[in-house]
This record gives structure tokens, C-alpha cells and sequence, in this order.
């Protein structure tokens, strides 16, 4: 064990080594063991999660907030103008808002903090255990997130004071009034032309109405985009990861069972288990590879003689054959790492053998869980290196035998998929969790937003009723324009939900894994109907409120 103060001299003391210490076959950084990869690419994944879900959830609660305000400082109005009448200042009335955000947000970090450290982080903890090997393993709350708590709790308050200082720049005598619509001939009188004017009155009253109030109305497309964009996400990458087992361990892989063979057997006992098990056998070397700056990083390469039971696929997910007997092949997430192109040439030599070699690239081939190097038994024996397989694969039923001489392990195909969901199941965990508060989120925001609607435009429809319409038609007119917002929202949504998850699966995936995004009609199915049914259902309960419109109101203008 060497320890490099300076980690920049890392490859510098690996040569020294090399070229002093003739005993020393193999040098190795433990950034590149096995164990120690798969620790670290846990930790970076979590790192990239926190960073996009964490962002997206303030996000969808910063609308939360801005909606909420909007509406409790609108249904304030005659208070505030009150108040002001009876000499309170607007620093006075200014701290009594934003004590609304700041007392629930300091409550609600508290409640973030405890919750994620006895409550979510042991769940998440456990799960990582169920996989891991870590003694004493506990959650840990990092100083970050205190910072993190405090700054969100700063931020709302700073919302709660931009939505009131609007309202508070206003004079008693206003704020004591109804608002009027605000009206602008410039662009309000659109409905008045082709193709518009023929457009039923609840549409182009609706049309009016968004072009009023657009900043209620974009505040409400990117709430619901959200949402539907969240949801979306959440079932893709489910979806991704199913199409990865999918393509790992049944399009792949093609056999019943993996024999890993023992060492260093005779070939008279290899020849045995080939005439019993069949001749389909593989052949893993560790290496190390060196580019042209003498920079050295740990791989591996995949010797093949497995014929037909372990398939290899190209880029476009269309098969190939592995049958080249004249250089390399390269996974294509590999080489997109390192810039290679088909013709470069890799130099490399294996543990325990200091001689290097030079192969040149002849193809690329797709690997969802290991980026790799791939050449034929064939090439191999022709760089004067003797082919010995340390796998064997068979579809003979092996259901009922435990044990095969000269065989260590016997893994069933079923055995390797289900360790690897195992594996996946903290993801998938997570993914039900970002489910459930996207609709909690959403549905927060579309209520909030209907609220707000609706209370905006309570002048106006008590007017309508004045005028003669039924309440069953202003209700119409009420579901409609939500049911407008919704749907655009969806289309935006869900295109953007594909772009997530692409972009969540290029930040959170570690180098060895690429399966790409595979999400299914069927998601984009239930984000669209359940962002829908969540919106309409929001639209029908406030729409009720129209019953109770006091008709008296519309004639209290001072207009």
C-alpha cells in the first residue's frame, strides 16, 4: 500500500514503481477497485438527485407560495386599505405578510430537517444497507442543509413581501374599492375580428380574460408543466430501468446459465465441461490503459467464444456479430468518454504482464452496465496471449444440481436479473416518493391557482349573473379556461418530462451504465390523464362557488 500526498504525482509513482520494484505486477489506484467505484458512484448519484430534485421541488413550492400570497392578499384587500385608513404604515401592514412566510417556512424547514434525518434518511439509509456492507451506517444531517433550510426560508419570506408591496403602494381610497378589469384596446380587441368573432361568448371571454391576467396565467401553465413534467420523469426512468433488465437479460444475454470456471484447470478438464455443457465459454482480462500523455486508467477486456449466447448490439439497438479477428471493439459510451473513433488505436497491457500492447478500433458496440473493451478468442491468440475462459454458458436445466466439478459458481440468468433490480431498488424507491409529490405539489398549485382565478374574477361574474346567465354557464365558462391551461400545459409537459429524465440519466448514472431513456405511451397516458383528471376535478369543486355569488356585489362599483 502506497499513499501519494500529491494525487497530480499519482501516475508519475506508478511508473517509478513499474520500473524499479521487478516484483510488483500489478499497481492500482484504489479510486479504481471495484468496491470503491461502486460506493463513489452511489454517492455522485445522490449528489446529481439532490441537485435536480431538490431545485425542482423549491421551484414548484416558490408557486406554491407566490399563488397562496396572491390570493390571501387579494381576499385581504378591504383589510389592508383599512388598516391603512386607520393610520398602520406599510412597513407595519409589510411585516405582518411576511410573518405568513416567514413562521411556516421556519416551521416547515424544522419539519424538513427532523423528517429528513429520523424519518426519509432512514428509509433511504436502509435501503442502501440492504445493498451495501457498511458497519454503524446512520444519516447524517451536513451543515449545507441547515444552510439550505435557512436560505428557503429567507427566499419565501422575500416572495411573501414582493406579492403584498404591489398592493400596498396602492392609497386607502383604492384599495377600499372593487378592482376593475384591466382592460387594454390593444389587445383585447382581437375577439372582435376574424377568425375570433364567430368564436362562441364563453371563448372569447376566456381569450379576453388570459390576455388581462397573464402573469395568473403563465404561473399556472408552468405549475401544471411541472407537475405533468414530474411525473413524467418519475415513471420514465421506471421505465428506462425495465427496459434496461430487459435488454441486459433477455436480448444479451442468451443463456439459462453462467458457470464460472476455476482456475487454472486442465485442458483435459476444460474439454470435459465442454462436451457436457456445451463450448460457449468467455474470458475476462483486467487491464490498464495508457494514452499518449502516459496517463493510465483500469479496464477491462471481454474476450469472447460464447457463439450465440451472449449477443452484442450496435448503437441503434440492432444486432451485431462480434467476428473480427483483426482488432478491438469499443463500448459506445467508452469511447464517446475518450473521443474514440473507429481506426484510433488503444495501447494496453494486463495485470500481472508489463508487456503493452496496440489494437486498433474496427467497431462499437452497446454495453448497459459495463463500458468495456471487446475482441475475439481468435484476435487474442493472435497477440501471443493464451485464451483462458473463466465462464461457461449453457441452457441446459441445471435447476436441481448444486454442484459442478471444477466449477466455483453456477448462476441462473433469473439470479443475475434479480440482483440487479435489487441493486435499482433505491432508485425505484426514490421515484415512488418524487410520484407522490409531484401530484401533492401539482394539486396544491392547480387549487391555488383556481382559487386565485376565481376570486379575480369575482366582480366579473357576478356582473354575468346580473346580465341574466345561468349558473350553469358561468360555471362552463369557469372549467373552460382551466381546461385551456391544463391541456397546453400537458403538451408542454410531457416533451419536457422525455428532456428530465435524458437530462437526470446524463448527470446521475455512473460511467459504467448506459441504457438510455426508454419511456413508454403508456406513461405519457396517465401524466396527461392524471394531471388532467387533477385540474377538471380542482375546476368542478371551485366551480360550485358560482352558486354563491352575491349578485348584489356587481352593483357596488364605483366605476
Amino acid at each position: 500500500m502506497v499513499d501519494v500526498k500529491d494525487k497530480k504525482n499519482n501516475n508519475q509513482v506508478k511508473n517509478d514503481i513499474e520500473e524499479n520494484i521487478e516484483n510488483a505486477q500489478a499497481i492500482i489506484n484504489i479510486e479504481d477497485t471495484a468496491s470503491y467505484q461502486m460506493y463513489q458512484g452511489e454517492i455522485d448519484e445522490a449528489k446529481a438527485y439532490i441537485g435536480i430534485f431538490s431545485g425542482l421541488f423549491l421551484f414548484i413550492a416558490m408557486l406554491s407560495v407566490i399563488t397562496t400570497m396572491t390570493r390571501v392578499v387579494k381576499n385581504q384587500k378591504l383589510q389592508i386599505g383599512t388598516l391603512k385608513s386607520l393610520g398602520f404604515n406599510k412597513r407595519k401592514i409589510s411585516f405582518h405578510y411576511i410573518g405568513y412566510g416567514l413562521f411556516v417556512s421556519t416551521i416547515g424547514a424544522i419539519c424538513g430537517i427532523l423528517l429528513g434525518r429520523y424519518f426519509i434518511g432512514n428509509i433511504f439509509l436502509n435501503l442502501e444497507m440492504s445493498f451495501f456492507e457498511v458497519p454503524n451506517g446512520v444519516p447524517v444531517v451536513e451543515k449545507s442543509s441547515y444552510l439550505m433550510a435557512f436560505l428557503t426560508v429567507l427566499t419565501v419570506s422575500l416572495i411573501t413581501y414582493l406579492t403584498c408591496k404591489k398592493e400596498l403602494k396602492k392609497s386607502p381610497a383604492d384599495q377600499l374599492r372593487n378592482e376593475p378589469p384591466k382592460v387594454n384596446n390593444k389587445t383585447l380587441n382581437i375577439t372582435t375580428k376574424p377568425p375570433f368573432k364567430n368564436l362562441p361568448f364563453s371563448t372569447k371571454w376566456n381569450l379576453r380574460d388570459i390576455l388581462r391576467n397573464k402573469f395568473r396565467t403563465v404561473t399556472a401553465l408552468v405549475g401544471i408543466i411541472g407537475c405533468s413534467t414530474l411525473i413524467v420523469c418519475a415513471f420514465g426512468m421506471l421505465n428506462s430501468m425495465n427496459n434496461f433488465i430487459k435488454l441486459q437479460f433477455e436480448e444479451l444475454y442468451n443463456f439459462n446459465y453462467k458457470l464460472t470456471i476455476k482456475e487454472n484447470i486442465k485442458e483435459e478438464e476444460l474439454n470435459n465441461l465442454k462436451q457436457t455443457y456445451g463450448n460457449s465459454t468467455s474470458q475476462t482480462l483486467n487491464i490498464e490503459i495508457k494514452d499518449e500523455n502516459g496517463n493510465k486508467t483500469t479496464n477491462n477486456i471481454f474476450v469472447t467464444d460464447a457463439n450465440d449466447l451472449v449477443r452484442f448490439k450496435d448503437e441503434n439497438d440492432n444486432y451485431i456479430k462480434i467476428n473480427n479477428d483483426n482488432g478491438i471493439y469499443v463500448t459506445k459510451k467508452l469511447a464517446q468518454n475518450n473521443n474514440y473513433k473507429k481506426g484510433d488505436k488503444i495501447t494496453w497491457h494486463v495485470y500481472g504482464d508489463k508487456k503493452y500492447y496496440t489494437s486498433t478500433i474496427i467497431g462499437f458496440n452497446k454495453d448497459p452496465q459495463n463500458q468495456n473493451i471487446t475482441m475475439t478468442k481468435n484476435y487474442l491468440e493472435s497477440l501471443n496471449i493464451k485464451y483462458q475462459p473463466d465462464s461457461l454458458y449453457t441452457n441446459k436445466d441445471l435447476k436441481d444440481v448444486k454442484e459442478i466439478e471444477n466449477i466455483k459458481l453456477i448462476q441462473e440468468r433469473d439470479s443475475l436479473k434479480e440482483s440487479m433490480q435489487q441493486m435499482l431498488s433505491m432508485m425505484k424507491q426514490m421515484i415512488i416518493i418524487i410520484i407522490l409529490f409531484a401530484c401533492i405539489l401539482g394539486g396544491v398549485i392547480i387549487y391555488n391557482m383556481g382559487v386565485l382565478s376565481y376570486s379575480e374574477k369575482k366582480y366579473q361574474f357576478a356582473t354575468l349573473k346580473v346580465l341574466g346567465f345561468k349558473n350553469k354557464k358561468i360555471r362552463n365558462i369557469f372549467i373552460e379556461q382551466n381546461i385551456w391551461i391544463t391541456i397546453l400545459a400537458i403538451i408542454l409537459g410531457l416533451p419536457s418530462g422525455y428532456y428530465l429524465t435524458k437530462w437526470v440519466f446524463i448527470m446521475c448514472l455512473d460511467d459504467n451504465f448506459d441504457f438510455g431513456v426508454k419511456i413508454n405511451a403508456s406513461t405519457y397516458l396517465i401524466a396527461a390523464i392524471g394531471t388532467f383528471s387533477v385540474a377538471y376535478i380542482t375546476s368542478r369543486i371551485l366551480s360550485k362557488k358560482m352558486n354563491k355569488i352575491d349578485m348584489v356585489s356587481s352593483l357596488k362599483t364605483n366605476e
